[in-house]
């Protein structure tokens, strides 16, 4: 039985890692959205936080109006944070799997272009 080359392995165990890493930020990213959500409904009950009336609970809202020398208290400082947590995912975890597959791919590319060389190296020396 032949057995695969190791640059073979490589690449399939960098594109394992790939999409393991990207199903974990995936399933984080989902916990804190439904996080965020629950957070957001708290506030919505709550009496607190309104602004002529109406509640201010809308985490674009409540991160655009947050200022440092009157920080937010209670859930409205939990809902800021949580949507930095959400914004702060995706680009760490694209970068990570970008990461894994190209380190991966690096040894299946080598000996992928040092075939073609033989290749083209056979063919040069066949006509002559």
């Amino acid at each position: 039985m032949h057995e695969s080359p190791i640059h073979n392995k490589i690449l399939f165990i960098g594109v394992f890692l790939s999409a393991l890493i990207w199903l974990i930020g995936a399933a984080y990213f989902s916990y804190q959205e439904s996080k965020l959500r629950d957070q957001v409904n708290d506030c919505e009950m709550q009496s607190g936080g309104r602004f002529n009336g109406v509640p201010i609970c809308s985490p674009l809202d409540l991160f655009l109006d947050e200022k440092e020398s009157e920080p937010y208290i209670g859930i409205q400082a939990e809902i800021v944070s949580t949507q930095k947590v959400i914004w702060g995912i995706k680009e760490p975890v694209t970068l990570a799997v970008i990461l894994v597959l190209s380190v991966s791919s690096i040894p299946w590319v080598w000996y992928f272009l040092l075939g073609r060389i033989r290749e083209l190296s056979k063919a040069v020396r066949g006509k002559q």
